[in-house]
Parts: structure tokens; sequence; C-alpha cells
């Protein structure tokens, strides 16, 4: 796989079109089906302690993230640089995720799978 920035955008979505018009994805599948590391995720969520504090937890998503979400970026993904989670940002730096200069792996990707989305998808 190889970086191409913003125009993976257009051509997964007429990829993605393509196979709907033959019957092959529905906009309403889970995203999981194509992308396994995407089931079962988790957002951060901020929320008040009993002791009155905040804190940090993971909670499981209201519902899968699904193919549409993806397609109108709802899905709750973010990019490190943009994102005010210290948890997230610190977890794709780490993982080398938005490197330039490389190709980027599945591994790269299977990162998603354990770490937390900043928003709950379609939002």
């Amino acid at each position: 796989l190889f970086r191409l920035a913003s125009m993976t955008k257009p051509i997964v979505s007429v990829a993605a079109v393509m196979m709907i018009e033959r019957g092959e994805m529905a906009l309403h599948d889970p995203a999981s089906k194509w992308l396994p590391e995407l089931k079962a995720m988790k957002v951060e969520t901020r929320r008040q302690a009993k002791d009155g504090t905040e804190e940090v937890v993971d909670l499981p998503v209201n519902r899968e993230i699904l193919v549409h979400d993806l397609l109108r970026h709802t899905a709750g993904l973010v990019y490190s640089g943009s994102t005010k989670s210290p948890r997230i940002k610190e977890a794709y730096e780490k993982a080398n995720i938005e490197a330039l200069e490389e190709q980027v792996t599945r591994g790269q990707f299977s990162i998603v799978q354990i770490k937390p989305i900043r928003k709950r998808s379609g939002r």
C-alpha cells in the first residue's frame, strides 16, 4: 500500500459505488465485513468520576461503523494532528500511522482495532 493522501477518497468512493452497483456491498453494511479491525470499536469518552474529577473511559460505540460512515467521513476516525486526545495522538504517532515517507502496512492500520476513536459513528 502506498500513501495517496486525499486522492484515496475519490478512488475508494468510485470503487465502493461500483461494488454497490454490482450488489457486492451495501451502504449500510458494517465496515468490519472488509476491515475486521473496525469490529467492536470503542469511543474515548470524558465523564465525571464518582469523586467529582474528570475521567477518560473507553465505551463501546452505539453501533458498528458502516460503509456510509466511512464514505461520509463520519466514522469517528481522526488524524493525530487534529485530535484533542493526548492518548489517541500518542498511539497514532507511536504506530507511525501518518508517516509520509514509507509504505503503509496492514499492521499500522490494525492499531485502530485496539485504540478508541474520538467520536461516535454517524456524527
